[in-house]
């Protein structure tokens, strides 16, 4: 099987991101880098999803705020799911892709 690698690059056009697919998925370590080509940071992914904490040093809060909602605790939720309003749950697969 050919090895196939995601592109990802700055206005530019140097690079800015690679990481491998396999099965049309991201999966294995991806590569960011800085437009002068030094390396950013490195992530790990398996099956499309970034393994770790990707808002590390950052709140639950924070990221709902960013995402113009607010948080529940348990009782609260379970009384806002039996009133019928729109509600959003994020699972770790949503959370995985959340930019900000």
């Amino acid at each position: 099987m050919k090895k196939l690698t995601w592109k990802d690059y700055y206005p530019d056009g140097s690079l800015k991101e690679e990481c491998p697919l396999v099965y049309g998925r991201l999966h294995g370590v991806a590569t960011l880098y800085n437009q002068d080509g030094s390396i950013k940071e490195k992530r790990i992914y398996e099956n499309d999803l970034l393994m770790g904490n990707p808002f590390k040093g950052v709140t639950a809060d924070n990221i709902a705020k960013n995402l113009g909602l607010f948080l529940v605790d348990d009782e609260e939720w379970e009384k806002t799911k039996n009133d019928g309003e729109i509600i959003f749950e994020i699972d770790a697969k949503l959370a995985s892709i959340i930019k900000f």
